[in-house]
């Protein structure tokens, strides 16, 4: 089950990527064809390249924080805008007092 603090940082990462990223491209809920994907799982939490029904990539994580930082990694590459992401969603972290 995803805590309430989990699910802030899920809600605040979905509002990053909403104003920068093409929603095709991820998604938050689990499985989906072509996008990258971030899903819990019994012992933590997966990020993966969902294609053809398989789990491509798979990587997994204690924290949701982390998984999520790796998905914002895998749907902008650019180092710049990267950082920018990432920025923006450590400030949204620090607002809803999840970090």
């Amino acid at each position: 089950m995803v805590e309430k603090k989990e699910l802030k940082c899920i809600d605040a990462l979905r509002e990053v990527l909403s104003q920068n990223v093409n929603p095709g491209f991820y998604s938050l809920n689990g499985y989906k064809e072509e996008a990258v994907c971030l899903q819990r799982s019994d012992d933590g939490w997966e990020v993966y390249l969902g294609e053809r029904n398989n789990r491509y990539n798979l990587a997994k994580f204690d924290t949701v924080v982390e998984a999520c930082l790796n998905l914002l990694y895998l749907v902008c590459p650019d180092r710049t805008e990267n950082i920018n992401l990432k920025n923006a969603f450590f400030n949204l972290l620090i607002e809803t007092d999840v970090a």
